[in-house]
């Protein structure tokens, strides 16, 4: 008898225990929480974009030749067709407002967010709202657009800011905070919300056409909600350092289902160092064309692997070519680490810096080889599409008026260039130029054909641009 209530004495006084141990774990929880809100929300801020869109106007063709019609119209509207039989009510402009989050990375002033949020910024400017329900202009200083990073900078000082974690010892089952302002609701309470899950899984991948036409990949996926709004926010862990900026999730109803992803905070902090010491956004360059090993490729090559890329072809002159890397090679490492297929390769190569050597392991005829590559900087345009220096100057890429565009911008200008398309962060958005803006003179010099207008590209100082709408000064570029 005395046994059996010693045994339920124990196991009370365990019970007991474990009911302690488990309150103050539960207590400690809580408080872990509410410290990282207490950290965390004076550091996030909500950002509106404004962004203007010209639709064209009506067309209205002349019924019948008839020159009552051809005199009224063409008096009111303006000939706007290249037969000059038809005319077109004038172009209406639709203001389209965008909302989302960031956090202040620097006391200066310095705020990460995504870049789809900001692209189209009117003016390169936004608004950008703090926890205490001040308003500021906020200037786009720079982009990243391969993995969708944008950095904005108000005018303040010794402004709390976020640490960033090292994105390299998150591990799947961490906690995962994301914080931001869903749905707007900044509009009636500047104080951010947060909500709470778990790191889910680690390099994920998102296919190109799956959220705004790029691609994304390297990211960490999580559990916690992120619904419209909190693009750009923060993804923090239990500390309260910030582990990942949030950008995107899948969803068949539009609103969170528990797959969300973020940007790793380390490729976050080489973003932001370039961009405070004024540099811009360079990735490592190989120079090939490849494609993923497959069970048939490696049969044939007659080799015994599971992982790398196949060459295809290396382009001239690039750090492979150099290197003396050719069509067939079967690149299996980089530095040491595997090669899995073309996405490892390029994680690889946007973390390695231009200028510094990488030690390449490939198969060539059934033997295993190694060399030495020297990264080269790549333009955030991929090689096979429009070279930005050859088509663009100081941001503004400008078009020979044609036919289509006289339609498609509703010109009434025949003489002149028309700009077409303006690089965000550059000289020609913060001067305020716009698609659709024909360009009449530089300097007093006038401009009929693209010759003219790329004349000024060796032109180091301020160029006076005049335009349909006005004059632009388009500073010099650093």
């Amino acid at each position: 008898m005395k046994k059996i209530y010693l045994t339920v004495m124990m196991c009370l006084v365990c019970l007991c225990c474990l009911s302690f141990v488990y309150a103050n774990d539960v207590a400690g929880l809580q408080a872990s929480f509410n410290s990282v809100a207490q950290r965390i929300y004076p550091t996030v801020v909500s950002i509106t974009t404004v962004h203007i869109e010209r639709v064209a106007g009506e067309m209205y063709y002349v019924p019948f030749e008839d020159t009552l019609f051809d005199d009224f119209l063409g008096e009111l509207f303006g000939y706007s067709h290249p037969t000059d039989k038809a005319y077109r009510t004038p172009a209406l402009e639709k203001r389209h407002v965008g909302i989302g989050s960031g956090i202040i990375v620097h006391k200066d002033g310095f705020i990460l967010t995504n870049y789809h949020l900001v692209e189209n910024a009117e003016k390169n400017r936004v608004t950008v709202m703090l926890t205490d329900g001040k308003e500021r202009e906020g200037i786009i200083v720079g982009v990243d657009t391969k993995y969708d990073l944008a950095v904005i900078k108000i005018d303040e000082r010794d402004l709390p800011y976020a640490e960033l974690a090292n994105s390299d010892d998150i591990k799947v089952g961490d906690w995962a905070i994301a914080i931001g302002n869903p749905y707007g609701f900044v509009f009636e309470d500047a104080q951010p919300t947060m909500t709470v899950g778990v790191v889910s899984a680690l390099n994920r991948t998102l296919p190109v056409l799956m959220r705004y036409g790029r691609s994304y990949s390297n990211l960490i996926q999580t559990d916690a909600s992120i619904n419209l709004g909190n693009s750009g926010g923060p993804l923090v862990n239990i500390e309260g350092k910030v582990i990942g900026i949030n950008v995107a999730i899948v969803s068949t109803t539009g609103g969170n289902q528990g797959i969300g992803f973020a940007i790793p905070s380390n490729h976050c902090r080489d973003v932001l160092a370039q961009f405070v010491e004024g540099k811009k956004i360079a990735y490592g360059w190989l120079g090939v064309e490849a494609q993923n090993i497959n069970d048939d490729l490696a049969k044939y090559f007659g080799v015994h692997i599971d992982h790398g890329v196949v060459v295809m072809n290396t382009l001239k002159n690039s750090p492979a070519f150099k290197a003396g890397l050719k069509e067939g090679d079967i690149l299996v490492s980089f530095d040491g680490k595997k090669i899995i297929n073309i996405e490892s390769l390029l994680i690889f190569l946007e973390t390695a810096k231009p200028g510094t050597q990488a030690q390449i392991g490939y198969i060539r005829g059934k033997r295993n080889a190694s060399v030495y590559v020297v990264i080269e900087p790549r333009t955030q345009v991929p090689v096979d599409v429009t070279d930005v220096e050859a088509y663009y100057w100081r941001g503004a890429k400008p078009e020979v008026i044609s036919p289509l565009l006289i339609e498609e911008y509703n010109l009434r200008n025949r003489s002149g260039l028309v700009i077409t398309n303006i690089l965000p962060a550059s000289s020609a958005a913060e001067a305020g130029l716009v698609e659709g803006d024909v360009v009449l003179k530089m300097n007093d010099k006038k401009i009929d054909s693209l010759d003219d207008f790329f004349s000024f590209k060796d032109f180091n100082e301020d160029v006076l641009i005049k335009t349909n709408r006005g004059y632009f000064v388009l500073k010099r570029e650093s």
